[in-house]
């Protein structure tokens, strides 16, 4: 029976795994879609960061669950992409649009799920086990050269916050009221230039 399971197995590791990976890459590039408009308002006005560094924030952690799942570690990668993909569902509800996607996202989850689950119940490879010597270091290498960018884009963020706060916007020119000829009344609309009517 075990045996008979490996197939979808395969199919969930790789379809799930390449799918996170590929949709993280494309934030930083929005080939596939336009990002920043999946962003709910709630969760947008919430943010001290911009809607387009936090997708390039949302990924890299992308990337990361993409290649702990294609690397073997399903049981792990299947929980976090199950949950990851709830909560992006529930964001898409929030926005009053993309029900559609909310529905194919909660359906992803429900895949990733099921591929944890069978892990658990031995079915496919289990990384520790079929992994020869010397792979898991190169899985953590690839996990810290994700994180080196996600630290590089968390800075800029910070700096670009720390910049807007530090920025000065110039006044609105106000207007004032003075007398001009007889009959007439005048607003200053900018320093050079007054505005009268009769």
């Amino acid at each position: 029976m075990t045996n008979r399971l490996t197939t979808p197995w395969w199919a969930l590791r790789l379809a799930l795994g390449g799918a996170a990976f590929l949709a993280g890459l494309d934030k930083h590039f929005n080939l596939l879609a336009d990002w920043p408009t999946y962003l709910s308002p709630i969760a947008a006005g919430a943010l001290p960061i911009g809607a387009s560094t936090f997708m390039h924030l949302i990924g890299i952690v992308e990337m990361a669950v993409g290649v702990v799942i294609l690397a073997g570690y399903t049981r792990l990668g299947g929980y976090v992409a199950a949950a990851w993909l709830a909560g992006i569902a529930i964001n898409l509800v929030a926005t009053g649009r993309f029900f559609d996607v909310a529905v194919r996202d909660v359906a992803m989850a429900i895949g990733a799920f099921t591929l944890a689950r069978l892990t658990e119940a031995g079915v496919g490879a289990i990384a520790s086990e079929r992994r020869p010597a010397g792979t898991n270091r190169l899985i953590t290498a690839a996990l810290v050269i994700a994180a080196v960018p996600l630290a590089s884009v968390g800075h800029v963020a910070a700096s670009d916050h720390r910049g807007q706060r530090r920025t000065r916007t110039k006044p609105s020119v106000k207007s004032f009221g003075f007398s001009g000829p007889a009959g007439s009344s005048c607003t200053e609309t900018s320093w050079w230039r007054p505005s009268c009517r009769n």
